[in-house]
C-alpha cells in the first residue's frame, strides 16, 4: 500500500486551503452588500447547482451544489467590501468581507436586498438559506414574521394599518411592539402589530402583547397583568384601556 495519500485528497485538500488564503488575504470583516446584478434562478438557468464562479456570486446560496469553476471574488463600487466563492468538493462555499474602516451599510432592512439580505449590526447579511427548527404553528392568530422578504423563526400579530391613510377618517395609525431592526420608535411602517385609534396619545400604547407584539428576542406570555385592548381618549390625550388581565407581557426567550 501506498505511504502517500490519494491525489484526488490532495487535490481537496489543496482546494480549501486556496479558498482559506482567498479569505485571510483581504483585512476585511463580515458583512457587506454586493453591487453587481441579482438573477433570478430561471435567469441563471443552472437551477441550483452552479457552473460558473460568477452566477455563482450573484445567486448562489452557502451550501448550492457547484462544479468545474475556479475561484472568484468581487469588490463594491467603493471598494470597502468583497464577495468570494469558491467550489470545494462539490459545495459552494461564499464569504462577504468588509473593512473595518468602512461606514456601516444600512440602518434598516429595507436598505438590504429583498429576499436575500437583512440588516444586523448596521451590515446587510445574507438571510439565506431560511431558519430550520421553528415553530409549527404561531399563537392565536399570529403569522410567521417576513423580514426584508426573508423568513425569520418569529411570530407576530396582523396589523390594522402601517399608516394613518389605512384606518377610518380622524383615526391614526399606532406602531405595535414587533418592530424591524433599525426602525425608529412609533413608526408603524416598519411595526406588526400596529392597530387604528384617535390621535393624541402617547405613540406606545400600553396594550398586552397579544396584541401589539414583542420586540425581537421576545416573547409574549399570559402573566401578570396587562390590558387586551385599549383606545386613545385623544381629548384627555390618555389611553382607556380594558378591565381585565389577559393581554399579555413579553418575557426575553430563553
Amino acid at each position: 500500500m501506498s505511504r502517500f495519500p490519494p491525489l484526488a485528497a490532495l487535490v481537496r485538500v489543496s482546494l480549501v486551503r486556496k479558498f482559506l488564503l482567498m479569505l485571510t488575504a483581504l483585512p476585511l470583516h463580515v458583512g457587506c452588500t454586493e453591487t453587481f446584478e441579482v438573477l433570478s434562478r430561471e435567469d441563471a438557468g443552472v437551477g441550483m447547482e452552479w457552473t460558473t464562479c460568477e452566477q455563482a456570486l450573484r445567486m448562489g446560496s452557502q451550501g448550492d451544489r457547484c462544479q468545474g469553476f475556479q475561484d472568484c471574488a468581487v469588490t463594491t463600487a467603493s471598494g470597502c467590501c468583497a464577495k468570494l466563492a469558491a467550489c470545494v468538493e462539490g459545495m459552494l462555499k461564499l464569504q462577504e468581507k468588509c473593512r473595518e474602516e468602512c461606514p456601516a451599510s444600512c440602518v434598516v432592512d429595507g436598505q438590504c436586498l429583498s429576499g436575500r439580505e437583512w440588516c444586523v449590526d448596521g451590515r446587510c447579511t445574507s438571510c439565506l438559506p431560511p431558519p430550520t427548527g421553528c415553530l409549527d404553528d404561531c399563537p392565536r392568530g399570529w403569522l410567521p414574521r417576513m423580514r426584508n422578504g426573508c423568513y425569520t423563526c418569529e411570530c407576530v400579530p396582523p396589523s390594522t394599518c402601517y399608516e394613518d391613510s389605512a384606518c377610518t377618517t380622524g383615526l391614526s395609525c399606532y406602531a405595535g411592539a414587533s418592530c424591524a431592526e433599525g426602525c425608529p420608535p412609533g413608526v408603524p411602517r416598519c411595526c406588526e402589530g400596529n392597530f387604528c385609534s384617535m390621535p393624541g396619545c402617547a405613540t406606545t400604547s400600553p396594550t398586552g402583547c397579544m396584541m401589539t407584539g414583542c420586540p425581537s428576542g421576545h416573547t409574549c406570555v399570559i402573566k401578570d397583568c396587562a390590558p387586551t385592548s385599549c383606545r386613545c381618549d385623544g381629548v384627555a390625550g390618555i389611553w382607556r384601556c380594558t378591565s381585565d388581565c389577559d393581554g399579555g407581557v413579553c418575557v426575553p426567550v430563553r
